[in-house]
């Protein structure tokens, strides 16, 4: 069923992709921006300097959830994100990188990112899947991993990562955090890190849920006792304690 949301989700951005795939050596069908013939975007060729200049970004661009009544996935407009548990929702993640002539690096990029370690840093009891054609690694639907792109000019990269809270608990707050690299002519530079909000809702506020002590006589048992109230006893108001009955008080 994730697959075909997935798919759905970015039906879209897919037939963006399909013509600039179509004059490039990128591989994966999520790259929605290329500039022609090779050329950097705003650039002509024949630059100066011999080398490139390569830039890299990384964003997450929105969150969607599944409304089962009517099967739609709106945009989940509220941060942090909150996921109950047994529930998915998706991030949409754009990463976009630039060419420049003039510099030290090469004309070509590989660009790589490791989703495996991002979906580690939201902690235990969160899954994450995703796509072999966007974020997820080829070979097998949902797998995650450290997926790489050959890049030759400017462009971005978008597609969904999925997030289900199979039993998260506690801490309530995480953070989804990642970045992406890109690697030319041995120099590596990194995105600046994204830093995404999320909550999971199975995890109980105990101040909150604790049950408050009431120790007023004929109040009836709730088994709170503070300090040494009860006065060597099992509780000051238990024992049949009730409205009208203040039980071993005796009115």
């Amino acid at each position: 069923m994730n697959r075909i949301r997935s798919f759905l989700l970015l039906g879209g951005s897919l037939g963006l992709a399909s013509c600039a795939e179509q004059a490039s050596n990128v591989t994966g069908p999520a790259i929605l921006a290329k500039a022609p013939d090779g050329l950097s975007v705003g650039q002509s060729s024949g630059g100066g300097g011999g080398g490139y200049t390569w830039t890299i970004k990384k964003e997450m661009v929105e969150v969607h959830m599944m409304d089962e009544s009517t099967g739609a996935m709106p945009v989940d407009p509220v941060s942090p994100y909150t996921i109950k548990p047994n529930e998915t929702k998706w991030f949409i993640f754009r990463i976009s990188y630039t060419r420049t002539n003039g510099g030290t690096m090469g004309p070509t990029a590989v660009i790589s990112d490791d989703m495996t370690a991002a979906c580690a840093t939201l902690g235990a009891g969160f899954r994450c899947t995703s796509p072999g054609w966007a974020f997820g690694v080829p070979g097998g639907w949902g797998a995650i991993g450290t997926k790489t792109w050959t890049v030759d000019s400017s462009g971005k990269i978008e597609g969904p990562f999925d997030v289900t809270n199979d039993n998260a608990g506690c801490p309530k707050e995480r953070k989804l955090e990642n970045v992406a690299t890109l690697t030319s002519n041995g120099v590596t530079i990194k995105s600046e890190k994204t830093k995404t909000p999320v909550e999971s809702t199975n995890c109980g506020n105990k101040d909150k849920d604790k049950q408050a002590c009431n120790q007023g006589v004929g109040n009836g048992p709730e088994g709170c006792d503070p300090g040494n109230s009860n006065h060597n006893q099992p509780s000051n108001d238990e024992n049949g304690g009730t409205p009208g009955n203040p039980g071993r008080k005796k009115g």
